[in-house]
């Protein structure tokens, strides 16, 4: 028995850094792209400075489609997978998965805003109509935004590494790899507490 789990680890640790490898190679070579096109574009006719909104957008798009094509490599070439392997197929009543997670997701976060306001740490008021489309505006770019970067997440600490730890029956040691760089990688937000935010949302 210790043989082979010894065998599966370090089969499924040579496809994790091929997968590491590829990822970076990837993200180089389509950033790369990113910027030729962005240099023919301003040739071609400038499109004046862009926003930090679209130049976040885009990286999360790189980073994204990196994450997805080393999986999929990985996935196919490595270990004889199908697409659907990586989790990102459309299933049976997918819609109402996706309601469901949103209404979860937003539910949460009125508790939180509840929370804050009953504490009295957060406070709401009553604008003009101009607000109102200021603020709708807000919602729709973030939600696109947060989508983007969550899949992009996804992809990359749940996607494959995740999942080829866990074919090889290394189900903590997968959780252990993906949970803390993710947590390290969530360090640079807003209103981190030293310690506390790395546990939670290493957790």
């Amino acid at each position: 028995w210790e043989p082979q789990k010894l065998d599966r680890a370090k089969g499924s640790g040579w496809r994790l850094g091929s997968f590491t490898i590829l990822l970076f190679v990837l993200m180089f070579l389509t950033g790369t792209l990113v910027r030729i096109g962005y240099v023919l574009a301003v040739l071609l006719r400038p499109p004046g400075t862009p926003s930090g909104y679209s130049e976040d957008l885009i990286f999360r798009f790189i980073f994204l489609a990196s994450a997805i094509g080393a999986g999929w490599i990985c996935n196919h070439w490595l270990e004889g997978l199908p697409w659907r392997a990586l989790g990102l197929s459309f299933q049976e009543h997918w819609w109402r998965d996706l309601c469901a997670g949103s209404l979860i997701g937003g539910a949460s976060l009125a508790l939180a805003a509840g929370i804050a306001c009953a504490a009295g740490g957060l406070r709401f008021a009553v604008s003009g109509r101009e607000m109102y489309v200021a603020v709708l505006q807000t919602l729709v770019s973030t939600a696109v935004l947060f989508t983007v970067a969550a899949l992009a997440e996804e992809a990359l600490f749940r996607g494959y590494p995740l999942q080829t730890l866990s074919r090889a029956g290394l189900v903590w040691l997968a959780v252990l790899l993906t949970s803390l760089p993710f947590a390290a990688v969530h360090l640079q937000n807003p209103n981190v507490v030293a310690g506390f935010t790395f546990i939670n949302t290493a957790l």
